[in-house]
């Protein structure tokens, strides 16, 4: 990416990695990332840690899970690992909305944001 002049970054990520782990629930902490996903999740930390000490200017975008549902613009952004009244689901048009965004923002710059429904 250097050698290509590329200097902004945004990174399709997951719920769940770094501090947004307190906002999942028991069978995404225990089932779901502890056992069935456990190596993607892993993979998810490595590659947010290498971003993160990367000289790129980056966004880390850490979706709930995804569905296949219309856009709704409504989505919430940037909640603490405190909050808990998030249906654990967003659709990819608004993972891809926010992602697009993001290209000409620099509100979440150096930054992993979580966004859910």
């Amino acid at each position: 990416m250097n050698s290509a002049a590329i200097r902004k970054l945004i990174c399709l990520s997951t719920l769940g990695v770094g501090e947004s782990y307190g906002n999942l629930i028991f069978i995404w902490k225990h089932i779901m990332f502890g056992m069935l996903l456990k190596r993607a999740f892993n993979d998810h930390k490595l590659q947010e840690e290498y971003i993160c000490n990367s000289n790129l200017d980056y966004t880390i975008v850490r979706p709930s899970a995804l569905t296949g549902g219309a856009i709704t613009d409504g989505y919430k952004i940037g909640f603490d690992e405190k909050y808990k009244k998030l249906n654990l689901k967003i659709s990819r048009a608004d993972v891809e909305d926010f992602m697009l965004r993001q290209l000409h923002s620099d509100n979440y710059l150096n930054k992993a944001v979580s966004i859910s429904n």
